[in-house]
């Protein structure tokens, strides 16, 4: 396999590389079999409801306006009880380069995904080397022990897998949305310092997902906000 390094458009730093995108350039025949295998798990992912429901993105009839228009829903009921919603939006860094294959495999048999499917993905994830395409230059092979592939039809599907218990710390009145790799976490109530607090609460156990995943959040990105109606 070869993977393709794009500079990502307009960043202010090019000698970092998280400026850099990298796509995985794979033959034309694991293609096939990876959009194969990716149908399948989409149909039984939404046959049997594997996923949660809040899990925008590489989903069928669920779109980023979707996921938007549910943001605006739980808003403006808060706005009309004379409440303020507030929202944390997190991102991870490098997502897809940095999945644990055996943490993947563990939740997607927690999530009842059949065992001839996770053990074709085991085999398709494991021993997977790639060179590194940088203008014309081109690198030695370089050992892949962690990662989906970016670029494969299989790899959105895959990633929602590996990040799905996040979506189930969020409890009664409190909400939380997904997109892939993005993740927002939310609550209504009477004062800014109030909501801090529960979405401390909601990022504690996050934390310990952080953990147990090997994921980081790109702290750029990241960022809490509070929605308060306009008073007149």
């Amino acid at each position: 396999m070869t993977t393709i390094v794009l500079p990502k458009p307009a960043k202010p730093d090019y000698t970092k590389a998280k400026a850099y995108r990298p796509i995985a350039l794979e033959n034309t025949m694991g293609k096939i079999l990876e959009s194969i295998v990716a149908e399948l798990i989409s149909y039984l992912t939404e046959t049997y409801e594997l996923l949660p429901k809040q899990h925008y993105g590489g989903r069928p009839g669920r779109t980023a306006e979707d996921a938007m228009l549910v943001l605006s829903e739980n808003i403006h009921p808060a706005w009309k009880k004379g409440e303020i919603y507030s929202a944390i939006f997190l991102d991870v860094v490098g997502a897809f380069n940095n999945v644990h294959h055996k943490r993947l495999i563990h939740n997607m048999r927690k999530r009842r995904i059949p065992t001839p499917i996770t053990q074709w993905l085991m085999s398709f994830l494991t021993v997977r080397t790639t060179r590194l395409r940088f203008n014309r230059s081109i690198s030695e092979p370089i050992s892949m022990p962690a990662g989906v592939p970016q670029g494969s039809p299989l790899s959105p599907l895959l990633y929602m897998y590996y990040n799905g218990d996040l979506l189930d710390i969020s409890k009664e009145q409190e909400s939380s949305q997904g997109f892939i790799d993005d993740i927002a976490f939310g609550v209504e109530g009477l004062t800014d310092e109030g909501t801090t607090a529960r979405l401390q609460s909601i990022m504690e156990e996050v934390e310990k997902w952080r953990q147990k995943h090997g994921v980081q959040f790109e702290h750029d990105k990241s960022v809490l906000i509070h929605f308060t109606a306009n008073k007149r």
